[in-house]
């Protein structure tokens, strides 16, 4: 990603230069055949006069300008950030599989969140029916923490199908926006 917006500034920069420049006529030796020469081969942009940028270029480069995301498509052929909907929340993701300890972009919050292995539920009865994928514990009255028993889970799936489930009032990924790259909780 670095090197593309490195590339793609250095073109930008090189497509501003003079359209033509003065160059001194070189004899075979390559040796300068005059004092006025001289001076031209040493600085042949020195007699060009400026130009301020007008508003027309202005506007042109503006409309040439690429996103990096829309830089990533064209490369990739598919998009590089997925949007999912989470907690009632808008995240972005590299991935439409969401797993424990991966980075989310809450885009409301402007912050990036690690998801945790586990989820929050309101339900009237413990949800037993869920443990041969889950561990399940009582946190408060009514409020279950779903501790997943497989690292490998595809978090987001199992978020959609609680939702949908009728039994809980509220389900909630948990995903901690502490900062830290590592959380021990997984």
């Amino acid at each position: 990603m670095k090197t593309i917006l490195m590339l793609a500034s250095v073109v930008a920069i090189g497509g501003c230069s003079v359209e033509s420049s003065q160059k001194a006529p070189v004899n075979l030796n390559n040796q300068v055949s005059s004092e006025s020469e001289k001076y031209n081969a040493i600085a042949p942009l020195a007699n060009v006069p400026q130009q301020e940028p007008s508003d027309k270029a202005i506007t042109k480069q503006k409309l040439n300008r690429v996103k990096p995301n829309q830089q990533l498509s064209v490369q990739q052929g598919k998009s590089s950030s997925y949007s999912l909907a989470i907690n009632q929340q808008k995240f972005t993701s590299s991935s439409p599989i969401v797993k424990a300890g991966q980075s989310l972009f809450n885009v409301q919050m402007q912050n990036l969140g690690v998801v945790k292995s586990s989820f929050v539920v309101i339900s009237d009865r413990q949800p037993q029916w869920l443990s041969s994928d889950f561990s399940i514990n009582e946190i408060a009255k009514q409020t279950f923490r779903l501790q997943s028993k497989s690292l490998d889970a595809n978090l987001y799936q199992w978020y959609k199908r609680l939702a949908q489930d009728k039994r809980f009032s509220t389900v909630e990924l948990e995903i901690d926006y502490s900062g830290k790259a590592y959380v021990p909780e997984f």
